[in-house]
């Protein structure tokens, strides 16, 4: 699937939505509404709260998604302290992929994993020096397979991660992010979050005038994805918190999922790769759409309505 924003009407408000994805790419759910499409660009902005000095109001853009090949061309909104751009996949276990920019040092995109909320710093793995990232667009693209995951800039592999070095000899579990997730694109007030460790990450206080505005533009976004064409996602409290292959050895207990862990192989330098030799590219359940939502955030992924048409 290849989603362009040329066409301002592909996002519309949460009552003019209708689920027909082929016309209306996303939708905005609160209002303040703080995502737009301006000269063929999503565009996601933060602003300041009533007294420019709080928590600003940032926007977030989510679809569905399990396993495959994800992409997108960004220019990061990270100028300033505290000003935290992200390009994320996610879900309600706290299993997460991330490329994340901040504006303590724009120069540099941040790839980093947890899984099952556990939230260990230790393991980001920061970029070459990209330039300003906030000045020229880039095209980031997270490539999530069964048994690892790994991170492109501009189709450059930067890093990969490989499930087999994920496993945990105490709990027993592979951590390693394989459970259905929300690919989301959002901008958020780092600096002035009020939580030490995301304030030093980001930098502080995020500045702030009264017609501040700080942007973060997605012109384009693609999936290829790792399942067929008929599967169908289940949004927040569907999911079977069972369902998830951390068994070191799989047993007669084990979803298909968890079976295909052994029939996927994959090549780490193939960018564009997917472990289904017939996959057509389209988005799993044919039809996912994104959903822009602005609110208040402090970083993490917020729960949004049924994209399942």
């Amino acid at each position: 699937m290849n989603i362009s924003f040329k066409n301002p009407a592909s996002l519309v408000s949460k009552a003019e939505y209708t689920g027909d994805v082929s016309k209306q790419v996303c939708y905005s759910v609160e209002e303040p509404d703080y995502a737009s499409i301006t000269d063929g660009s999503l565009v996601l902005q933060l602003k300041p709260g009533s007294d420019l000095k709080g928590l600003g109001q940032g926007s977030t853009v989510y679809l569905w998604a399990d396993h495959g090949v994800f992409s997108a061309t960004i220019k990061s909104a990270s100028v300033a302290p505290g000003v935290v751009s992200s390009f994320i996949i996610r879900n309600e276990h706290g299993d997460e992929i991330d490329f994340e920019w901040v504006g303590k040092d724009p120069s540099r995109a941040q790839t980093n994993y947890y899984y099952n909320n556990e939230l260990d710093y230790t393991k980001m793995v920061p970029s070459e020096n990209l330039g300003d990232t906030s000045t020229k667009f880039i095209k980031y693209t997270i490539n999530w397979q069964l048994d690892s995951i790994s991170w492109y800039i501009d189709g450059k592999l930067i890093r990969t991660l490989e499930r087999a070095t994920t496993w945990d000899v105490t709990t027993g579990v592979y951590k390693f992010p394989d459970r259905e997730a929300q690919i989301s694109f959002s901008i958020w007030d780092g600096g002035n979050s009020g939580q030490k460790g995301t304030m030093e990450w980001a930098g502080y206080p995020t500045p702030y005038q009264q017609d501040t505005a700080y942007k973060m533009y997605i012109s384009d976004f693609s999936s290829k994805c790792l399942y067929g064409g008929n599967e169908t996602y289940v949004p927040y409290g569907g999911f079977d918190s069972n369902s998830k292959s951390t068994k070191k050895t799989d047993d007669s207990n084990s979803t298909s999922k968890n079976k295909k862990i052994k029939t996927k192989p994959k090549d780490n330098n193939d960018e564009e790769q997917t472990s289904t030799g017939d996959n057509t590219g389209e988005v799993a359940d044919g039809s996912l759409g994104l959903v822009s939502n602005s609110a208040k955030t402090s970083g993490a992924t917020k729960k949004i309505n049924s994209l399942i048409q």
